[in-house]
């Protein structure tokens, strides 16, 4: 199952103990290099989904904030479009694949690898989000323009 009860990914520890950590979290790496992320297989729910082409830092915050996909979706993977994922939605494995809880379709409607970086404004960012069903973690909590008062 990718999925908690509660609707969080199975392989987002709550606790950020790994001695209390459940067997899904268990199944999740604590450490690894950017480098090895790099070429990895990605498994999108139960179906091979392509594999790991980049990743973006956010450098003012200081992570990664997304992934960049190579989804195989042509023969030979020519000309395929690099997509982007939010890195959240994803759970590292110990073996040689990343899973993302998402669908391969969603990985295909989400949005391109722009040529300029600078292009990832907010709004962008929260479409990448969108198209996987989550939320920026800059909007949660915030108040929606209609409901703000001067």
């Amino acid at each position: 199952s990718l999925r908690a009860p509660d609707g969080a990914p199975a392989w987002a520890s709550q606790s950020g103990d790994p001695d209390t950590a459940s067997n899904a979290d268990r199944t999740r790496q604590r450490f690894m290099l950017l480098s090895d992320l790099d070429g990895m297989n990605l498994r999108c729910r139960a179906d091979a989904c392509g594999e790991i082409e980049d990743a973006i830092i956010e450098c003012r915050e200081g992570r990664i904030a997304f992934i960049v996909i190579d989804p195989d979706e042509n023969f030979l993977g020519i000309a395929d479009t690099n997509r982007l994922a939010p890195f959240a939605a994803l759970g590292v494995t110990t073996g040689e694949e990343v899973r993302l809880d998402a669908t391969k379709e969603m990985v295909l409607s989400s949005r391109e690898l722009p040529e300029e970086l600078d292009t990832l404004d907010r709004a962008a960012c929260e479409a990448i989000y969108s198209a996987y069903g989550m939320t920026h973690p800059k909007t949660r909590g915030a108040i929606p323009m209609s409901q703000r008062t001067e």
